[in-house]
């Protein structure tokens, strides 16, 4: 369950900033509001093992769940606070203890992004994708988010459009 969660958050920081070998984008730092509609098809790649902990109760919870999602967009809105730091060195979002990726840069301007991305787990658990960023002013950025998640025997796609604006430059308790 925390693989599928940690694939939606994904969608929340695409916006923020570059890897440190490009040029990062020309946004303002401050708090940010990301509203992202993404559908998703398929089973989570949850491996067996994990699936095989839940008693039957929780099991057929999760699995209800994920029949309601699949196929289904659904609309989040996020804030986050996009510091100089975060600008300066996550791209995507930052290496875990879990989930290991290479990223790799297609183009990347002041304005514009595109990525792709490939990521595996000691579990076996694997994703790929691109992402394409566009920034057409310092206080807006847009894009899309398509990835491929594999493992446990089962496959995902998940394909995503957000919208992010720009608040204030004071974050107040928004991390």
């Amino acid at each position: 369950m925390r693989v599928t969660s940690a694939m939606f958050m994904l969608f929340f920081a695409a916006y923020m900033a570059v890897a440190a070998d490009t040029i990062p984008m020309d946004v303002k730092l401050g708090l940010w509001e990301t509203t992202s509609t993404h559908t998703s098809a398929g089973a989570p790649p949850i491996p067996q093992e994990m699936l095989d902990r839940l008693t039957p109760e929780q099991r057929a919870k999760f699995e209800e769940r994920m029949k309601g999602r699949s196929g289904q967009p659904k609309a989040e809105t996020h804030r986050s606070c996009l510091t100089k730091e975060k600008l300066e060195k996550y791209f995507l979002f930052e290496d875990d203890k879990e989930m290991h990726c290479t990223r790799n840069i297609l183009s990347a301007t002041a304005r514009k992004i595109d990525a792709k991305l490939d990521c595996s787990n000691a579990t076996g658990i694997k994703m790929n994708g691109t992402i394409k960023v566009d920034s057409p002013d310092p206080e807006t950025a847009n894009g899309t988010i398509h990835m491929t998640s594999s493992g446990g025997g089962n496959s995902m796609n998940i394909d995503s459009t957000f919208k992010s604006k720009w608040l204030s430059s004071s974050c107040g308790n928004v991390e």
